[in-house]
């Protein structure tokens, strides 16, 4: 028996009008297809055919509770489509326009994780902001501090960075 591969174009436009979740599942049919899935062309087009996704950036684990929070990414009918485990946290701070990234802030991922939903890969992670030292230094005064933070990509190296301003109050 001989096998017969699908033209491109074929093989683009079926996966087009294909749900989320069975393009993510389709990544394993071959490297060819992998590749057309991890374009940012593929990408933009899909996007475009299929409606906005809802975050949660709250859930626990349902079997370990101490495992995490876990990111879950819903439909406009409220159809969990992913989830993200451990990628979660106590709020979602910011959706940038830079790749359609979502910054996740919170204790149970150690400060704030950088993760692209498209793919379910957490990009950066940036640790916790310590304020210990500072509320050792005013013991008796109430802390509360403001988290603001930007994302880009470098140019040289091509990586992803985070700015985090943290204003503390007294």
């Amino acid at each position: 028996m001989s096998t017969v591969s699908l033209p491109y174009h074929v093989v683009f436009d079926i996966l087009l009008r294909t749900p989320v979740k069975s393009v993510c599942r389709s990544r394993c049919v071959s490297k060819a297809w992998r590749d057309l899935i991890r374009s940012p062309v593929f990408a933009a087009a899909h996007k475009s055919r299929h409606g906005p996704l809802l975050v949660d950036a709250g859930s626990f684990h349902e079997e370990e509770p101490a495992g995490g929070r876990d990111l879950r990414l819903m439909d406009m009918d409220g159809s969990v489509v992913r989830v993200i485990r451990g990628a979660g946290g106590f709020g979602m701070m910011s959706n940038t326009s830079l790749d359609d990234l979502i910054c996740v802030n919170g204790a149970s991922c150690d400060g704030i994780n950088v993760v692209d939903p498209a793919t379910g890969e957490v990009l950066l992670t940036c640790p916790q902001v310590d304020i210990v030292e500072e509320h050792d230094k005013f013991p008796r005064v109430a802390m509360r501090y403001y988290v603001n933070f930007g994302i880009g990509r470098a140019v040289p190296s091509n990586q992803y960075k985070l700015v985090r301003l943290v204003a503390m109050l007294f």
